[in-house]
């Protein structure tokens, strides 16, 4: 597995929050922030090349193989955070299960206008609109 060094070498460096980083590498802040979390799968040649300039670096120094240690763990923790965060449904069902008040359904299709709804060529002409007979093809 890959692990991130990025953290401690900018912190050796000087550098000592996401902002700075941020700074340093002139990117966008969620950028700078999965950068110091290392929270990323990925990583741009340029954005890397940012990160060796300003840190003064080699590739080597921030991005580590890490012999032992399986991609599985990671997915395991991963996973973990996720059902630990996962407060939605309860919070749904006790939503469904308190009534809710409605508007009252319109009564003409959602396809047509209101106007044309219900005695739709009067009501139309009457607006002062021209009104077209629909075409059926049979």
């Amino acid at each position: 597995m890959i692990e991130s060094r990025i953290r401690q070498v900018a912190e050796a460096r000087g550098i000592t929050t996401a902002y700075q980083l941020q700074v340093a590498l002139g990117v966008v802040p969620t950028v700078a922030a999965r950068l110091w979390q290392a929270k990323f799968t990925r990583i741009s040649l340029e954005t890397l090349d940012k990160l060796c300039e300003a840190l003064d670096c080699e590739t080597s120094d921030i991005l580590v193989r890490v012999k032992g240690v399986q991609q599985t763990e990671q997915k395991e923790s991963t996973a973990k955070s996720k059902t630990q965060s996962k407060g939605a449904p309860a919070k749904r069902k006790a939503a469904e299960a308190t009534p809710r008040t409605t508007r009252a359904k319109s009564t003409h299709p959602p396809y047509m206008p209101a106007a044309l709804s219900s005695g739709r060529r009067a009501r139309h002409l009457k607006s002062g609109g021209t009104y077209v007979e629909p075409f059926l093809t049979v």
